[in-house]
């Protein structure tokens, strides 16, 4: 399996967990029931385990936080588990059969793309003696249409054009959560919603070793060639250091210095004064 059928795999797993605990908290646990004759599967010792740990601190303090996360969203959407791609063959049928009789699309007031599909998930068709109207499935969802309808107005009569996740879903619910896409899926991230924008997206790529080095090498010879610039704009000069081995003019060298107090310590001249030939005095054993 691919990497990314993988992940979505887990997500959906993921996903399915969560909300068959939930129903067995709201259920059972909640109503004083056991779960053995519509769940079979469940072992007794499992399931006093599981109403243990919801009866802890930790677990109600975890479901207090979710329930208040929960009652901040106010669009809940009606599309069941089929998710956007499950339901746009029904919204496809519901517009042909709209065209099929001459009767005006409501949802077409709203753009095309994922702020029409949004709207969809949260409201449904009503055609009702040759005309048809939306039902919101909340009032807030409502009041967002409305909002997205003027400022989606306002957008055309400026010349201002939407780009990417920049658009006006985003205007009016805030900013895009990475990983999923409004309107669009819950799974794909924003290269699948916008294939046509891949170029805009940052791209990373491995840095191998010869790269890096030659990046530090780079780097070294600008830095140095900066600072050399730098002296000499305040009339500075830096001598280079030589890679010779012999002494500097007019110093000694540590050879010839230990060589003097050698002889000198045996009665003998230095060495560059003898033949290289003949063996020095002090060495002959005889």
């Amino acid at each position: 399996m691919k990497p990314f059928g993988f992940r979505q795999v887990m997500k959906s797993t993921a996903k399915a967990w969560r909300t068959h605990k939930s129903k067995l908290k709201a259920q059972f646990i909640k109503k004083g029931l056991t779960p053995y004759q519509k769940h079979p599967y469940i072992e007794p010792e499992d399931w006093k385990e599981f109403v243990q740990f919801t009866e802890t601190q930790e677990a109600k303090k975890e479901s207090e936080r979710y329930k208040l996360l929960r009652e901040q969203y106010k669009h809940e959407h009606c599309m069941g588990s089929c998710g956007y791609e499950g339901m746009q063959a029904q919204w496809d049928e519901e517009d042909a059969k709209l065209a099929a009789l001459g009767i005006p699309n409501p949802y077409e007031e709203y753009l095309e793309g994922r702020t029409r599909n949004w709207l969809r998930a949260r409201s449904k068709l009503v055609i009702s003696e040759g005309v048809a109207t939306i039902e919101w499935k909340t009032d807030a969802t409502r009041r967002l249409s409305e909002e997205i309808k003027e400022k989606q107005a306002n957008a055309e009569s400026s010349g201002l054009t939407w780009i990417r996740e920049n658009d006006v879903l985003t205007q009016c619910l805030g900013p895009e959560q990475p990983g999923r896409v409004r309107g669009v899926s819950s799974y794909n991230g924003w290269k699948e919603a916008w294939p046509e924008h891949s170029d805009m997206y940052r791209k990373r790529r491995k840095i191998s070793s010869a790269d890096l080095q030659t990046m530090k090498e780079e780097l070294r010879s600008e830095v140095t060639q900066d600072i050399l610039c730098m002296l000499a704009s305040q009339s500075l000069q830096i001598v280079p250091l030589s890679r010779n081995t012999s002494p500097a003019p007019g110093w000694r060298s540590s050879c010839a210095s230990t060589s003097e107090a050698f002889a000198k310590q045996h009665n003998c001249g230095p060495f560059e004064n003898e033949d290289e030939d003949e063996v020095p005095k002090w060495m002959d054993s005889d």
